[in-house]
């Protein structure tokens, strides 16, 4: 693998490893192609196989000292459970949606009082249900015959006390999945009522531990969505409109979130064809689709900003792509 650094950030490898100690494996295999002139007839590269190993050894006093556990979300989970929970996020982006399901009921076997594989199993159902052309009568019964389950295993957290942030996060994600089922049954009024709850949670959380950054993909879209909503609830005060603060939190959590990094690119390209703002919407979406060829509701937004405008998603086309 090549890493290309700009002669101009020499130091950004280093920020890097301070910033993602396990990174330190993927580099310590791969040459590192440094770039005197990023752009231009005059580029000049030279690569380092050697690098790697000098970066190695020089961060290996530094690493020897951090503690991995620290951050999130290894304080409170394994880095096998990671490790899965990352994979059943790439299974959702590449559609594999049973392999997904099997992943988080064997999850259920191993631990059936966890909240996790529960709203894991919701959230796939959601992204499902997105989908044009998605098989909503069968996707009922699936949403129908978890709710339940997914219910009693919040009463029961609830219930237990001493809540940590990481049981707040799961308790606030898998109240927001059922606030974003109401909101597109338009049933408003419910909607908003598990926002709400979900976003206590949420608040609960980011005071526990600030460090979950995820969290403002939770916040980023709670505003949006309020924003464009709440003229549904017209007993409610007047919410001022939250769009682009919401807009942004989302991008936070695109750029320093650990799971909501795909979440994040799926809301940031279908929010853009919301907004009509094809220009970004394009860009981000032939982008992010290189990434992810088969997310299908990165695909649609795309193709409906294109059809809008096709002279201009053709000029957009050959500059991405170059």
């Amino acid at each position: 693998m090549w890493i290309n650094i700009p002669s101009s950030q020499p130091l950004d490898i280093i920020r890097l490893f301070f910033a993602k100690p396990s990174y330190i494996l993927c580099f310590s295999t791969s040459c590192i192609q440094y770039v005197d002139k990023p752009a231009g007839k005059d580029r000049v590269c030279r690569r380092y196989t050697g690098w790697s190993v000098l970066v190695l050894l020089l961060l290996v006093p530094f690493l020897a000292g951090v503690s991995h556990a620290e951050t999130f979300p290894f304080p409170y989970i394994s880095p096998e459970l990671d490790r899965t929970i990352l994979m059943a996020e790439s299974m959702v982006m590449d559609r594999r949606y049973r392999e997904v399901r099997e992943v988080f009921d064997r999850m259920e076997q191993h631990d059936p009082d966890s909240l996790l594989p529960s709203m894991g199993r919701l959230l796939s159902l959601m992204v499902q249900s997105l989908e044009k052309g998605a098989p909503k009568d069968l996707l009922e019964k699936e949403f129908a015959a978890e709710f339940p389950k997914n219910r009693a295993l919040l009463k029961k957290v609830e219930r237990r006390g001493g809540l940590n942030a990481w049981d707040h996060f799961l308790l606030g994600g898998s109240l927001g999945v059922r606030g974003l089922y109401e909101l597109e049954h338009r049933r408003y009024l419910a909607a908003f009522m598990h926002g709400m709850r979900a976003l206590s949670h949420i608040h609960v959380a980011a005071r526990l531990d600030p460090e979950i950054h995820d969290l403002a993909f939770a916040t980023g879209m709670y505003k949006y969505y309020r924003s464009v909503k709440t003229r549904y609830l017209w007993f409610l005060p007047f919410v001022g409109d939250q769009r682009e603060e919401g807009l942004a939190e989302i991008r936070q959590a695109l750029q320093e979130g650990h799971y909501a990094v795909p979440a994040a690119k799926i809301a940031l390209v279908m929010l853009s064809e919301r907004e009509g703002r094809d220009v970004e919407g394009i860009r981000l979406g032939r982008r992010y689709l290189r990434e992810y060829p088969n997310c299908k509701l990165i695909r649609d937004a795309l193709e409906a900003m294109e059809q809008r405008y096709p002279a201009h998603a053709g000029r957009i086309r050959s500059v991405v792509t170059r």
